[in-house]
């Protein structure tokens, strides 16, 4: 587990914006174009998009050392520092790439699944899961270096941790799916999550070798197509965490995303174990806002719910 330095002010704005969540996977701005995703492979109305997919594996990087980086980021866990290396690992592909992406305000986002199943519930009710989507940006503008950039993402998780945006979405989903066809549900999913340029999913297996037909299984990957830019999987098996990469087929080759996944890894661990004592998290904003305007929103909903609730409480 980790900790998080969030205010209560701050959970407080967390919740006000994961309640709105719906509205902006519905009506707002989708990701700037990129080479993971150039407008022109973007799906449309009529849901066109390029057909197969193009797939990697990168190589494991060993689970103890991931552990011995967390152990020097106060506060953190094991998913921050995996999700700071992937943030690394797209960034400097991008800047391999040439992409301005990399220096514009908003960055790339990732859709992810949370659970909502509740413990002990029944599998026979749900197939064994209950999910619904949320997101998380990689901010490239802040990560000016390996450091950096493991708090910059682990803010952006402790944002998540604290917001209701997937409990909001479950419950819009199940509004909306009343009055739409399936026909019309699976186009409105398509509209949303074509707004993100990641498809993002981080799965523990199982920490001891498995064993199939007798031979021992060296390695995990799986994949998920959606049509979203890139996908990128990680998943834990035997003290070692894999990375997979998935691109539509008609954009550059993931293999050189996945070949940039372990560099990444090593230049980081290397980087911070040489700095003597643990690291503590930088004063500041949790709650991040590029946007000069959307911090002003969110700034302005937060005084009107406290006057509100002020004033209920006087009244």
């Amino acid at each position: 587990g980790g900790g998080s330095k969030v205010h209560v002010v701050q959970k407080l704005a967390a919740m006000l914006v994961g309640c709105v969540q719906p509205l902006t996977a519905c009506f707002g701005s989708r990701d700037p174009p990129s080479v993971l995703m150039p407008a022109s492979v973007r799906p449309t109305a009529a849901g066109r998009q390029p057909q197969g997919k193009k797939i990697a594996c990168a190589k494991g990087i060993c689970l103890e050392q991931v552990k011995e980086l967390k152990d020097k980021f106060q506060g953190s866990s094991v998913n921050d520092i995996l999700s700071a290396v992937l943030a690394l690992t797209l960034k400097h592909y991008l800047e391999e790439q040439g992409d301005s992406v990399v220096s514009h305000w908003k960055g790339l986002s990732a859709c992810f699944s949370v659970s909502l199943r509740k413990p002990g519930e029944s599998i026979r009710e749900t197939f064994g899961n209950r999910v619904c989507n949320d997101f998380m940006r990689f901010p490239f503008t802040e990560m000016t270096d390996g450091v950096q950039t493991v708090w910059s993402v682990k803010r952006q998780i402790d944002l998540v941790k604290c917001s209701p945006a997937a409990l909001a979405c479950d419950l819009a989903l199940r509004v909306v799916a009343r009055f739409l066809s399936g026909r019309q549900l699976a186009f409105f999913l398509k509209h949303c999550i074509a707004k993100y340029t990641i498809l993002l999913s981080n799965v523990p297996g199982p920490q001891t070798p498995c064993f199939l037909g007798g031979e021992e299984v060296e390695d995990l990957a799986f994949y998920t197509f959606l049509p979203v830019g890139c996908y990128c999987g990680l998943v834990s098996y035997n003290g070692k965490v894999s990375c997979s990469f998935a691109s539509d087929a008609g954009l550059p080759d993931p293999q050189k995303l996945a070949d940039r996944w372990a560099r990444e890894f090593d230049d980081l661990y290397s980087h911070v174990m040489a700095i003597e004592g643990t690291l503590e998290e930088p004063q500041g904003s949790v709650l991040s806002f590029p946007s000069p305007l959307s911090r002003a929103a969110t700034g302005a909903v937060v005084v009107v719910v406290g006057a509100v609730g002020l004033a209920c409480v006087v009244g």
